[in-house]
């Protein structure tokens, strides 16, 4: 925080500076890639040094007017054992479905008995709203 500015006030300057909560509400869909290389300094050789723990992609969907989701997430891990970790998972309102690429098997899961609240982020399942306005907080 910059001052005596509150969480909510800085996230209110943020959302204004892209166009308002209103031009933040109106987005339909998202779709976000990452790769890189995750590393351990605390287990290294030498002072200063690192080791490679595993390199990593992940690619998220998400369609917030649907409420759904798809996540793919693939990582070659080198240490403290090679392993791969590789799975889809993919939510809507009512179920999810966790498919383990990596060991060949698939988990579902029943929906929460009460809708999770984003309202921080302006996108509430339950009283779409400003971060400010949210009344489910």
């Amino acid at each position: 925080m910059v001052g005596n500015q509150t969480v909510l006030s800085i996230l209110d300057e943020a959302a204004a500076a892209i166009g308002g909560w209103t031009a933040l509400q109106s987005i339909k869909r998202v779709h976000l890639e990452s790769e890189g290389q995750d590393w351990e300094p605390w287990q290294a050789y030498e002072v200063g040094g690192t080791v490679d723990v595993s390199t990593f992609r992940i690619a998220t969907d998400l369609d917030l007017g649907a409420s759904v989701s798809r996540v793919e997430m693939d990582a070659e891990v080198v240490y403290p054992w090679p392993h791969r970790v590789a799975y889809t998972e993919i939510t809507d309102a009512e179920a999810g479905m966790l498919a383990d690429l990596s060991q060949r098997r698939s988990r579902y899961h029943a929906a929460p008995s009460k809708p999770l609240c984003h309202g921080a982020s302006g996108f509430c399942s339950v009283c779409p709203g400003s971060a400010t306005s949210c009344a489910c907080r």
